[in-house]
């Protein structure tokens, strides 16, 4: 190759260099959307980092996994909302039905609550969760804080969405690879119990409230 070719064949080279920028930004922005990620899911985040933790471990010897904490969180706020929900329809509501349902509230809740906190004292007594609610806890007991002559269907309601939100937390738990026993038996323990509240809130939705 003579210097001639030499040099044309350096300009095309340093032409399509040059050109690849102004390619780049002629994408489609669809194209560009599709390399962007999407937020780790938390419990998959909780679950890798406990098959790094107990690595040869049997679940016999597992003690308290971040799996086991994250639902432990979650339980306790949203046994601590129940139970705060229910003391206020006992002051605010004009039903028998609904004072009935939210007494059943407190008394089942408080149960489940003090189940759980013992077997978790029992493997981690230095446990503590970081808030008494969630967030949405908070928002729910705002409302209901907010409510007034309407406030039986509000409860009614918020019942439903809260039981609803609940029921899943103890379903995926009992299955989880790096759950502790203890702790998984007493998920599994809470599981008809709140289908029940559940199904009572939703048949609650629809019956005539009978005046306290």
């Amino acid at each position: 190759m003579n210097l001639k070719s030499r040099f044309v064949v350096v300009l095309a080279l340093t032409t399509a260099l040059v050109g690849m920028p102004a390619l780049a930004s002629a994408l489609p922005l669809q194209v560009m959307l599709q390399t962007t990620t999407t937020p780790p899911d938390p419990d998959k985040v909780n679950e890798a980092a406990d098959q790094a933790n107990m690595a040869g471990r049997t679940a016999s010897e597992m003690t308290f996994t971040l799996t086991d904490r994250a639902f432990v969180v979650r339980m306790t706020q949203a046994n601590n909302f129940e139970i705060a929900a229910a003391q206020l329809a006992l002051s605010k509501s004009t039903s028998a039905d609904v004072k009935a349902y939210a007494q059943m509230m407190i008394d089942d809740h408080t149960k489940m609550g003090n189940a759980l906190q013992s077997v978790v004292l029992s493997v981690n007594p230095t446990f503590v969760p970081p808030a008494p609610m969630s967030a949405r806890h908070q928002v729910m007991l705002d409302r209901l804080n907010a409510a007034t002559a309407d406030f039986d269907e509000v409860y009614k309601s918020i019942m439903i969405a809260s039981h609803q939100e609940t029921l899943p937390l103890p379903t995926k738990f009992i299955t989880a690879v790096y759950g502790n026993l203890a702790i998984k038996q007493t998920a599994q323990d809470a599981i008809p119990v709140i289908t029940m509240h559940l199904d009572m809130a939703q048949k609650l939705l629809t019956s005539t409230s009978n005046p306290s």
